[in-house]
């Protein structure tokens, strides 16, 4: 009985992980566009990239996850990532 409960526990939580929020990877691809842009060249469009991922970290911090991918997904398309 317990191993069937465990793998009903198991078969429930699986489709749960697979959909998380992507919001702590999005702002790590958004640092490392960041670094591979040449800082003389573009650096307001960096700058711009910065602001929008302070503003995803805060929307993340708040708990608004998808609000939170919106933007750092915009900095990334801004980066052309």
């Amino acid at each position: 009985m317990l191993k069937k409960i465990t793998f009903l526990f198991f078969i429930l939580l699986t489709p749960t992980l697979s959909y998380s929020y992507q919001c702590t990877m999005l702002m790590s691809n958004v640092d490392s566009a960041i670094m591979k842009m040449d800082s003389n060249k573009y650096s307001s469009l960096i700058e711009a990239a910065k602001m929008l991922k302070n503003e995803g970290e805060k929307a993340h911090d708040n708990g608004n996850h998808l609000l939170s991918e919106e933007i750092l997904n915009a900095a990334l398309r801004l980066l052309d990532v």
